[in-house]
């Protein structure tokens, strides 16, 4: 290329790949691990013995379901509510249950003197 000795390299990584992990004692709530998905391409050029210049180009995709929107667009551009959203989490949910550990740590710290 140029006159110039060249390496064109390229490559493709699945990374995180597993099943779903529980980040709670109780193992009741498992979530996705991040699965990224990496596609790479590069050109390195030996200007001389000693220097090189290496042009790369990468893309990454996060491969876990996107959460469900609470609202959305209509025909005219309009947000709306999103019928499958629930609004309202069910007794006992994930979230419920971070809430409730983040209260009772944000006691705990209090009452130790750490707040």
């Amino acid at each position: 290329m140029g006159g110039y000795k060249g390496e064109w390299s390229f490559g493709l990584a699945l990374t995180n790949m597993g099943s779903k992990v529980s980040y709670t004692r109780d193992n009741v709530v498992k979530d996705f691990i991040p699965i990224n998905m990496g596609l790479g391409s590069a050109l390195r050029l030996d200007l001389d013995q000693y220097n090189s210049l290496t042009f790369a180009l990468d893309f990454n995709k996060l491969m876990i379901p996107t959460p469900i929107a609470a609202q959305i667009k209509d025909d005219n551009g309009n947000d709306v509510p999103n019928p499958e959203y629930d609004c309202c989490p069910k007794k006992n949910s994930r979230l419920q249950r971070e809430i409730t550990f983040f209260w009772n740590a944000r006691i705990f710290r209090r009452c130790a003197g750490w707040i």
